[in-house]
């Protein structure tokens, strides 16, 4: 009697044991989750890139990112900072439009749709509209196309097109020329007293 009992208690835990094996789940290694990575040429979404060069720094914020393996990347939403920085004085760009595309060859900035920004070398010049913008860091000039709304100072410059000039060093504004159906209100400058008193002639 003694003996079945234990026969029976063995082949209670043998099934239990066995039982329970046969039962545990086969868990499968789970896939490595990717982060588009700069080679692989994915749309990246909530995208901070910085590209830093000899006295300047391009920040460039968006909301998707593509073509990151490639010359030309397509920008959704970006926000553009490009700083230059030269005996301590501080010039920027800053832009901000619905699509664009940034050449990293070459450095151009091509943004279109509600185009908005400030562009500050010596002075500061705002933009309040354009349809597109063409930042040509080579050519130092940036082209404005499309119902442009500037202001200068206390200037306002409205034009189908208005590109702004800069020097070879991109330290100063040379020149703005709008072109198209261009009105506006333009101040002539004011020449200071001189404190002596007396008038210049």
């Amino acid at each position: 009697m003694r003996d079945l009992i234990i026969v029976i208690l063995l082949s209670a835990i043998a099934i239990l044991f066995f039982g329970s094996c046969a039962r545990e789940e086969v868990k499968e290694p789970e896939a490595p989750v990717e982060e588009p990575r700069e080679e692989s040429g994915e749309k990246a979404e909530g995208v901070t890139l910085i590209d830093r060069k000899e006295g300047e720094v391009l920040t460039l914020r968006a909301r998707a990112v593509s073509g990151l393996d490639q010359q030309m990347v397509t920008i959704e939403d970006p926000q553009v900072e490009k700083i230059f920085y030269e005996d301590d004085e501080e010039k920027s760009i800053e832009l901000e439009a619905v699509t664009g595309v940034w050449n990293r060859d070459s450095g151009q900035i091509e943004a279109e749709k509600e185009v908005r920004g400030v562009v500050r070398f010596g002075e500061e010049i705002i933009i309040r509209h354009a349809d597109r913008m063409c930042y040509e860091p080579k050519k130092h000039m940036i082209i404005l196309e499309g119902q442009v709304k500037i202001e200068r100072k206390i200037d306002i410059l409205n034009a189908d097109k208005v590109t702004i000039y800069l020097d070879d060093g991109d330290k100063e504004i040379t020149k703005v020329v709008a072109e198209g159906n261009v009105t506006g209100r333009v101040f002539p400058e004011r020449k200071e007293k001189p404190k002596d008193g007396s008038q210049n002639r």
